[in-house]
């Protein structure tokens, strides 16, 4: 499937072809996703953001999924099982391995309409449990994951040193 042809604001799933088909359109959304506080990235950081995404496509369980309005790409979203977010999770009952929400991107002009809470349904619809995510303390998404379910697990600090909030959704 064609992803530009979805129809309004159709979210699909994308094959590892297709996100390299798309990668300077997920690089546009993603530097205009991220660059506003309190991330403050540019568009070297959105590049990287992307070409990470696309190192990863052979991961356990990875699922892209993408937002589309009449052929224009609104946002994307993409996970998979791993256990970096798990290895932060500082209970006696942390899990080995988590699916893990690596990114949602949502460009600006499609905030507030739905969109990151359909790419996120779309993501973790068929995500094995437990799902993992990590946030920045002052991210708008906090609050939205809280209201999707997600429960705050800790202040956890990354391996490259930046403090997060560790999120998980049973």
């Amino acid at each position: 499937m064609d992803p530009h042809s979805a129809a309004t604001e159709s979210i699909v799933s994308l094959t590892p072809s297709e996100l390299v088909g798309l990668r300077e359109e997920l690089i546009a959304v993603a530097a205009e996703a991220f660059s506003a506080p309190p991330w403050n990235e540019g568009p070297d950081d959105a590049a990287g953001l992307v070409d990470g995404m696309l190192g990863k496509v052979e991961r356990r369980d990875f699922t892209a999924v993408a937002a589309f309005d009449d052929g224009r790409l609104a946002g994307f979203a993409y996970g998979h099982t791993g256990s970096t977010t798990a290895g932060l999770h500082p209970g006696p009952l942390a899990p080995a391995e988590a699916f893990e929400v690596i990114e949602l991107a949502v460009a600006t002009a499609y905030q507030g309409r739905g969109i990151g809470r359909m790419l996120h349904n779309a993501l973790i619809a068929h995500a094995p449990s437990p799902r993992m995510l990590l946030t920045h303390h002052e991210a708008p998404a906090r609050g939205a994951y809280a209201r999707w379910g997600w429960t705050e697990v800790a202040s956890v600090t990354t391996l490259s040193g930046h403090e997060r909030v560790l999120m998980q959704k049973a």
